[in-house]
């Protein structure tokens, strides 16, 4: 059926456009309340607790290296000493 433009109404037209707002508030609601902070996807989820993991072995690594810092001894230890006869010595080679 073909609808020229005497055969429609102001009340039909309301009727149309009011029907297309509640179309589209219906379907956009489920996706604004998904995109808000709180809520993260599956996929967003584990980025998150792998960044977190990330972070946390970063931190533990910098605490190792911190507590292990060698930079102010100047000792050198020549784990070979015993093992050499008194009369070898790096120029011989």
């Amino acid at each position: 059926m073909i609808f020229s433009p005497k055969s429609i109404s102001g009340v039909e037209i309301m009727r149309v456009v009011i029907v297309s707002v509640i179309l589209a508030a219906a379907l956009i609601g489920p996706i604004a309340a998904h995109a808000q902070k709180g809520n993260l996807s599956p996929v967003q989820q584990i980025e998150e607790n792998k960044k977190k993991a990330r972070e946390e072995a970063d931190k533990e690594y910098q605490r190792t290296m911190r507590a292990t810092d060698t930079t102010g001894t100047s000792v050198k230890v020549d784990p070979w000493a015993n093992m050499r006869s008194p009369d070898d010595s790096k120029a011989k080679k």
